[in-house]
């Protein structure tokens, strides 16, 4: 059955936003909190599947680190009561090594997707969807 609340307004959809903002705010241990015990994550293009809290922390304090100024922001958001999606822009300098991108200091800017299923009110699993073929251009890598 569907939610008749709007989504822009879903309690589902600021619990993404807020995600997003401690993502922004390279705040892992903040971030992990929203996330139930055992919930998933994946970083698509990555290849990266974290199985627990401490993996997914360092998979992002990892990404922090060579990525200066990293930043997803939110461009749209929908959100039910299953859960919710975003489309994002994904920005940052280029400055450490990056998993299979060696450090090119250049900066880059790219469009992304996040699939969220929520329970409970954490999140129990987050999907993103951005282009390595973008990445790598603006990168000068490929």
């Amino acid at each position: 059955m569907s939610d008749p609340m709007p989504a822009s307004t879903h309690p589902h959809a600021e619990l993404i936003r807020r995600a997003f903002s401690l993502q922004n705010g390279h705040q892992a241990d903040d971030l992990a909190s929203l996330y139930a015990d055992d919930s998933i994550f994946h970083d698509i293009p990555l290849g990266a599947f974290p199985r627990d809290h401490a993996e997914m922390k360092k998979l992002w304090t990892d990404t922090w680190a060579a990525l200066e100024d990293f930043r997803m922001e939110p461009d749209f958001i929908v959100a039910d009561g299953n859960g919710g999606a975003a489309s994002f822009t994904m920005s940052g300098k280029h400055t450490g090594d990056f998993p299979g991108y060696p450090a090119t200091g250049r900066a880059f800017s790219l469009k992304g997707a996040s699939i969220v299923r929520i329970a409970g009110g954490r999140i129990t699993a987050w999907t993103d969807y951005w282009s390595t073929g973008d990445m790598e251009a603006q990168l000068g890598t490929s």
